[in-house]
């Protein structure tokens, strides 16, 4: 199910119970909403003018799940930065996207071994 919006709203706007810790993410737009019921996942499109830190991603994530009650949300990001900035915002995220992208993993890997025993 696709929702187009009308009109972009701000993310602090959208989910006003959300307590964002940046700007950032608060004043990211959300472009457009996809709901897939068979999978039970949320794709969320936003535009930022500046990069979103892994940590609030995660948090905004678990609080989407929570909310809805959904089984997992997609983000789909676009901004204006240069490429430059882009490079040294993941020199200095790594750690947190490798901690993140390493707790998926394990609940995959987990998933894998409670459906073959």
């Amino acid at each position: 199910m696709e929702a187009k919006l009308n009109q972009e709203k701000e993310v602090k706007t959208v989910f006003c119970d959300f307590s964002a810790d940046t700007f950032a993410l608060a004043d990211a737009l959300v472009t457009n909403v996809n709901l897939y019921k068979k999978t039970n996942i949320l794709e969320i499109f936003l535009k930022s003018k500046e990069l979103i830190s892994i940590k609030e991603l995660q948090n905004f994530r678990k609080y989407i799940i929570k909310r809805f009650n959904i089984k997992d949300v997609n983000f789909k990001i676009s901004n204006d930065v240069d490429s430059d900035s882009t490079l040294n915002f993941i020199e200095n995220e790594w750690d947190d996207i490798f901690v993140s992208e390493e707790a998926n993993f394990k609940s995959f890997y987990e998933g894998i071994l409670y459906k073959t025993n």
